[in-house]
């Protein structure tokens, strides 16, 4: 029996992980290894360091884990079930009984089908304006989609880049009022992608009709979704595709937390680790009482 069974990797939960091991709780962290911060080629907002991959953070953060004690199994969690005062996780490899649940499974960010994707991540690709608009001052950049999401990003590109271009891949713009008002800032070229291009670093993309558009940075802007379906199953509130949860990151639902990515907007590393603290000291506080 764990007193905490952790569903997610990333930043939240190996940070409520280490806090929960810390306290000598008896800690689970069922992870398979698919965190967005993987792909953050360099961090540089974040306090106390002034650059780091983001794969490199992820290691450190289990490797913190691991010397408090927090058990980790790479595998994937499948099943929550109500069991008497405890709950059991099945994975695709185990069943795990646990007094306590952190759910901290981030959101999946969807990537289009275009060839040499992968290559370029982390050098001229990224996933987040916020993070990484910084780097591409006076250059010229594109987002890659067609709904808010998509103007949301570029709009907060614009506040750096000298060119922001929105590019559809062949779909139709789905835009809000509110996100309508902004479309004429920005060219829009609604032709099909086929592949970036590039060295050692993206210097553009191809489209179907074999025009190419050189650019510095290109931002997938495909509208995230969480992988929240363990949270619809236990009956949790999702709104807008965010577990809604009180100021200590508790859900509702009996020993049961959210944080992180599945459970905010801002999708920041920081907020991340505060709410993965928030839901870790707020169990301990139960326990101990």
């Amino acid at each position: 029996m764990y007193d905490v069974i952790i569903i997610g990797g990333g930043p939240a939960g190996l940070t409520a992980a280490i806090y929960c091991a810390r306290a000598k709780l008896k800690v689970l962290v069922i992870d398979k290894g698919e965190s967005n911060l993987k792909k953050a080629h360099i961090i540089e907002n974040y306090f106390g360091i002034e650059s780091i991959e983001g794969k490199k953070l992820l290691e450190i953060g289990f490797f913190q884990a691991k010397k408090f004690g927090a058990e980790i199994k790479n595998e994937e969690a499948l099943e929550i079930i109500p069991y008497s005062d405890s709950y059991i996780v099945e994975t695709n490899k185990g069943k795990y009984q646990g007094k306590y649940i952190i759910l901290a499974v981030g959101t999946k960010r969807e990537k289009p089908n275009i060839k040499n994707i992968e290559l370029f991540e982390g050098k001229g690709i990224s996933y987040c304006a916020i993070c990484d608009a910084f780097f591409f001052k006076n250059k010229k950049v594109a987002v890659i989609g067609h709904k808010d999401y998509a103007i949301k990003e570029a709009l907060e590109l614009k506040k750096h880049a000298s060119k922001v271009y929105i590019l559809t891949n062949a779909n139709m713009l789905e835009l809000s009022l509110e996100m309508k008002k902004h479309i004429d800032n920005f060219e829009v070229i609604d032709k099909k992608i086929i592949s970036f291009f590039g060295k050692d670093k993206l210097e553009g993309i191809q489209f179907e009709d074999n025009d190419k558009l050189y650019l510095d940075g290109v931002f997938i802007a495909i509208d995230p979704t969480s992988p929240l379906t363990l949270a619809k199953k236990l009956g949790l509130r999702v709104e807008e595709g965010v577990i809604i949860t009180d100021k200590n990151q508790f859900t509702g639902i009996p020993r049961i937390y959210a944080c992180g990515d599945c459970a905010n907007k801002e999708k920041q590393i920081g907020v991340a680790v505060g709410e993965g603290i928030k839901a870790a000291l707020a169990i301990i506080r139960e326990i101990i009482k």
